[in-house]
């Protein structure tokens, strides 16, 4: 997991977790202790003071360690926090490959490459347009013209 071919994830994906957890989980998670549980009410200042340098030291920990190989057959994606968590499929085993773009990232020219197989799937954000239609392309040649069969 600590390979030196890891790519990277996009810094976007770091900016949105940052953006959504800290703008929108953040105020939502102080109105729902405060509601609960009224004692934790005296306590909000340093909630809000600790909580938002927790998340972001999370998220930049988090976002880090993530990253992703894609060979002549297989792709790897690699994700964790304090440790690694890394799945892999051999592109002959999938089952579908999928490509999604947001409105932001039409502009920005990027997409979102989901891997599926089996026993689940792999997703990999924020890939230069190109660069995920050649990845599709290439996983759905593997698939076609591979020899040995499921069974």
């Amino acid at each position: 997991p600590s390979a030196e071919e890891f790519r990277r994830i996009s810094k976007v994906d770091l900016y949105v977790d940052l953006v959504t957890q800290v703008c929108v989980g953040f105020p939502v998670l102080l109105v729902v202790l405060a509601t609960l549980v009224p004692v934790l009410r005296q306590f909000m200042w340093p909630y809000a003071l600790l909580w938002p340098i927790l998340v972001v030291i999370g998220i930049w920990l988090s976002w880090s360690k993530q990253g992703y190989v894609f060979r002549d057959s297989y792709l790897t994606r690699r994700t964790g926090m304090l440790g690694y968590s890394v799945r892999n499929v051999r592109l002959e085993k999938v089952q579908h490959v999928k490509i999604e773009r947001s409105p932001i990232q039409r502009l920005r020219d990027t997409c979102d490459l989901e891997v599926t197989y089996e026993s689940g799937s792999i997703s990999i954000p924020y890939l230069k347009l190109d660069v995920a239609r050649s990845m599709r392309a290439q996983a759905l040649h593997v698939v076609q013209h591979e020899v040995v069969k499921w069974t």
